[in-house]
């Protein structure tokens, strides 16, 4: 048995070896980082990089297995990220007056123009330090309540959502505060959004210039969107530019390229945070915004996840899908966004000109069924173009769906904040549920919601991915001595058996040593196929225990599995073909033995060269096949962690079980009569579409 002594040695070793990883980590980063001010040379390649930080979460994760095995709990006190980043900030601002010119006078003297120059860096650097700890406290919600308060529109709507962040602040629910400043956001904005959201090139820019009449977006076959792009009707043609850290700046519209595109902002490097196109332009109608989006799946990331983090504030979603493209995963990941954030969507097929009447009614199809697959629900399909002489399929649909929505932009704009405070009710509500430990929609024996139970579940999981990865671990050559042996043992039977019916087949031994690079092949697939399997089965346990959908699926990572590797033509056609006579084949056991002497002695190497080389391609197939997978699973498995984290504690005694209690009576009373209007009012605007 152990002592608390053996305990506290155990967790400050592990606590000592965690401060060297982050040590190896912050030196992979300044390696990663091109820092001019780098201590290390660049000797460490990337994918080497990646490796040992996979390595470093390996040791991690076992240290932490180890002391719960071990009944070690954890004493540590976790400090604040943003507190600590704060912190550093100021201690960056403390250093920087320390170097200001009058406390460098004890080095020597300073001249004017130097103490000059010397104060002006400071000033510079000094003042991106404010603007850092300025937005961290922004991205932080630390001013959400004084917004709120500031917020000029119906009381119902403050008062829902004052009541949401005063819930979300006292139960310390900070992964909601991103939803909660959305929902802000939105109450701040009295236009009615609809976006336009799709996969690089899939024509949303080139769309909303027809539909102004002039050519107002860039676009490119190049990612060309970089940020989002608001449309809106104004008195005279402008461009605002906004920004993370400094004032919105005043620019005529033919500069928009420099700050929304990637070639003349890449990476967003001038930190913009959205582009107002105000234009006097009859298409605009007053109090309804488009907003242009970045496109998705493309290796312009920064743009793509500022769509998907936009995503959930708008109040209508326009999906664009290529006709020449067809629908992908991504796609179906933006369907899967508007549904979970309540919002409604419609579908456009755009280039519709690329097709004939019958090709658009069979794509149209296509996708409906899609989406009904995927979603479960019915979402209105448009065929649009841009280009003549199609153009005035965009008009149709512009007037059918567009514009009732701006006729009725203020009662829908209303509609849509209820929608989403509704939304984010809810989702404070079932994660109050979990805190307190129970659920409404299922008992905790039927659901088996047990913390302890779904941690096991969630463990084992990682350890089958875990075996997987261990393969990657252990070098080709560990089993490949004995496959070659088996491998020409069956060659030498084959070519006996071959002779036996009186053929000549030279090509036995090069058709056994490729029949065995597509076993080896398929073994990972199927060793792949089977993880896939268990992994939704644990998702599928883990959603349910929290009340959640019972069909999660990983079929789309099977499905986008990268092609098995191929047995190389090339190095077959260096395995020399072997034969055996007809007359030493009458005599099977003896000419077996003679003629896998003879290959041992003449095809051994090649064979083994061979096989081993195919399997360096196959566990590359399995190493990024593993990774994808696993990324998949963890997207999952992430909705539920902070869940789960709060739902083990146990902690909640009993002041804090009444407080959470009366929270949630209070949301209770909010969500009925926001989300039943919610509900009417989808169904009105669905309908609408129809």
């Amino acid at each position: 048995m152990m002592n608390q002594n053996h305990r506290r040695r155990i967790e400050s070793t592990f606590r000592h070896i965690d401060n060297r990883l982050a040590e190896i980590e912050a030196i992979l980063q300044a390696v990663g980082s091109q820092s001019p001010f780098s201590p290390y040379a660049l000797d460490v390649e990337p994918m080497a990089r990646h490796t040992v930080a996979s390595y470093i979460q390996r040791l991690r994760e076992k240290m932490w297995t180890a002391m719960q095995d071990l009944d070690i709990s954890d004493t540590g006190h976790r400090t604040g990220a943003a507190w600590a980043i704060g912190c550093s900030l100021t201690g960056v601002l403390i250093d920087l007056a320390d170097m200001e010119p009058e406390h460098l006078l004890g080095y020597g003297h300073l001249e004017p123009e130097a103490a000059q120059k010397i104060a002006g860096v400071c000033a510079d650097l000094q003042r991106l330090c404010r603007g850092a700890q300025a937005y961290l406290s922004r991205s932080r919600g630390d001013d959400l309540a004084q917004r709120l308060v500031r917020l000029a529109t119906t009381p119902d709507n403050r008062q829902a959502v004052s009541t949401l962040e005063g819930v979300i602040t006292r139960h310390g629910l900070v992964e909601l505060h991103p939803m909660l400043e959305s929902v802000v956001e939105r109450l701040e904005s009295a236009d009615l959004e609809v976006a336009f959201f799709g996969r690089v090139s899939s024509g949303k820019s080139s769309l909303l210039n027809y539909l102004l009449g002039e050519e107002i977006l860039p676009i490119g076959v190049l990612p060309v969107t970089a940020v989002l792009t608001r449309l809106c009707r104004a008195e005279q043609n402008e461009l605002v530019v906004q920004f993370e850290i400094s004032q919105p700046q005043h620019w005529p519209l033919n500069r928009i390229a420099e700050f929304v595109t990637e070639e003349g902002n890449p990476d967003n490097r001038r930190h913009v945070t959205e582009v107002q196109v105000r234009l006097a332009n009859p298409r605009l109608a007053e109090g309804v915004a488009f907003m242009d989006t970045p496109g998705v799946g493309s290796l312009a990331t920064l743009g793509a996840a500022q769509t998907k983090a936009y995503l959930p504030r708008c109040d209508v979603g326009v999906l664009l899908i290529d006709a020449g493209a067809g629908m992908n995963h991504e796609d179906i990941a933006l369907l899967r966004g508007f549904f979970d954030a309540a919002i409604p969507a419609m579908i456009l097929i755009s280039k519709a000109d690329l097709l004939n009447e019958a090709d658009r009614r069979r794509v149209t199809d296509y996708v409906n069924e899609q989406v009904h697959k995927e979603i479960g629900h019915e979402i209105p399909i448009y065929p649009v173009s841009a280009r003549p002489p199609e153009m005035a399929l965009a008009d149709r649909w512009f007037r059918e769906a567009i514009a009732p929505l701006t006729e009725r932009h203020q009662e829908l704009a209303a509609q849509s904040i209820h929608r989403k405070t509704a939304h984010l009710a809810e989702l404070v509500a079932s994660y109050l549920e979990i805190l307190l430990g129970r659920s409404e929609d299922a008992a905790p024996a039927e659901t088996g919601s047990n913390p302890s139970e779904i941690e096991a579940m969630l463990a084992e999981a990682n350890n089958r991915i875990a075996a997987v990865a261990a393969r990657l671990t252990q070098p080709v050559e560990i089993d490949l001595a004995e496959r070659v042996a088996k491998t020409l043992e069956q060659a030498a039977r084959n070519i006996v058996a071959v002779a036996r019916r009186g053929e000549a087949c030279p090509e036995a031994l090069v058709a056994t040593v490729a029949t065995e690079m597509v076993a080896t092949a398929e073994d990972a697939r199927r060793q792949m196929e089977e993880l896939v399997r268990s992994l939704e089965q644990t998702l599928r346990k883990v959603s349910q225990a929290f009340g959640g959908p019972e069909n999660l699926t990983l079929q789309e990572t099977t499905a986008d599995f990268t092609p098995l590797p191929r047995a190389d033509e090339e190095r077959l056609n260096g395995v020399p073909r072997m034969r055996c006579s007809k007359v030493l084949s009458r005599w099977p056991a003896l000419a077996v033995w003679q003629v896998r002497r003879r290959i041992v002695r003449q095809a051994e190497v090649a064979v083994w060269s061979t096989l081993r080389d195919h399997g360096e391609k196959v566990r590359t197939w399995l190493k990024e096949n593993l990774e994808n997978t696993g990324n998949a699973y963890e997207a999952y498995v992430a909705l539920f962690r902070d869940q789960l984290s709060r739902a083990g504690e146990g902690r909640v005694g009993s002041q804090d079980a009444e407080q959470v209690q009366a929270d949630l009576a209070l949301l209770r009373e909010m969500v009925p009569s926001c989300a039943a209007s919610s509900c009417a009012e989808t169904d009105g605007k669905t309908n609408s579409h129809d």
